[in-house]
């Protein structure tokens, strides 16, 4: 058990994809430091005050990076490149909409976009605002 934690380190540190962006070394080795700050409500403060520290790239646990560039959400949230996705992430139900399968992913993208529309948006509030004056709630 010892062994395998100390080999997961060495390689979390050494040979991870990863392994040169910057970032505490205690978050580069393991995942328990990112866990605790996230249990203990402080993760959002504390990437702040990396990215403050590292730049706009900052590996804030063994497999993750966090970005404090508003473009980097354009290149990794685009549909327009098809770069695939990790199936470690995306291990979910063929038709879903985070699926690995791009195609049967956009089925299902395509079904629910309706419902984002500005003019479904709209009704949606029209509905609300029907609903909470019929229930006695004020804003």
């Amino acid at each position: 058990m010892v062994l395998f934690a100390v080999t997961r380190v060495v390689y979390n540190l050494c040979v991870h994809p990863l392994r040169n962006f910057p970032g505490p070394i205690h978050m580069r080795a393991s995942v328990f430091p990112y866990l605790y700050k996230e249990m203990t409500g402080t993760l959002s403060d504390d990437i702040l005050d990396l990215h403050r520290r590292y730049g706009e790239v900052v590996r804030v646990a063994p497999h993750e990076l966090s970005f404090a560039n508003a473009a980097a959400w354009d290149d990794i949230y685009s549909q327009k490149q098809n770069l695939g996705r990790d199936t470690r992430f995306y291990s979910v139900p063929e038709k879903h909409l985070a699926s690995v399968d791009l195609q049967k992913g956009n089925i299902v993208r395509r079904a629910l976009q309706p419902g984002f529309s500005e003019r479904s948006r709209r009704e949606d509030r029209k509905s609300t605002r029907l609903n909470s004056s019929h229930a006695n709630i004020s804003y």
